[in-house]
């Protein structure tokens, strides 16, 4: 993606995600990690849940995502360089990067997940880029914010 170039998905997932956030329909986390993955796909570092990155075998589920290659190694395959995920993390993952930002407020996940999802897209946000980009900081704030005005959440 080129500077000045227009991206009709990712600003209509942006709106989405307003929208959401707006009319309290879901999770803001959930909501981060979705768009999230929606940059890394309209930049080139989507991920593949479809098939083992080290030996391209079809599966289902994975423990571990690649750190470089950014998707799941089979149960065969070397772990070498990779993060263990949960399963319940992986499935929600694999949901999140699958399914359209209109679906993803069906889900619900647990804090653990969130956290495992956390730091799994951190952790590759902050390998390819310089800097994380200030929109995802703003749903962090947002987070936050939605906290400390609804302390029972």
């Amino acid at each position: 993606m080129e500077n000045d170039e227009v991206n009709k998905e990712l600003f209509r997932d942006l709106v989405s995600s307003f929208y959401f956030i707006k009319n309290d329909v879901m999770d803001i986390e959930i909501l981060a990690r979705a768009f999230e993955l929606r940059i890394l796909k309209a930049t080139g570092y989507s991920l593949n849940f479809n098939e083992c990155v080290k030996c391209r075998k079809k599966i289902t589920i994975s423990n571990n995502i690649d750190l470089a290659s950014y998707g799941p190694i089979c149960k065969d395959c070397e772990k070498l360089n990779s993060i263990f995920i949960s399963s319940p993390a992986y499935n929600t993952l694999k949901f999140l990067n699958n399914f359209g930002m209109d679906k993803i407020n069906r889900i619900i996940v647990s804090q653990t997940s969130k956290l495992e999802l956390y730091k799994v897209l951190s952790f590759i946000i902050s390998q390819n880029y310089t800097r994380k980009p200030r929109s995802l900081e703003m749903f962090n704030y947002l987070t936050t914010f939605q906290k400390k005005s609804h302390p029972l959440l």
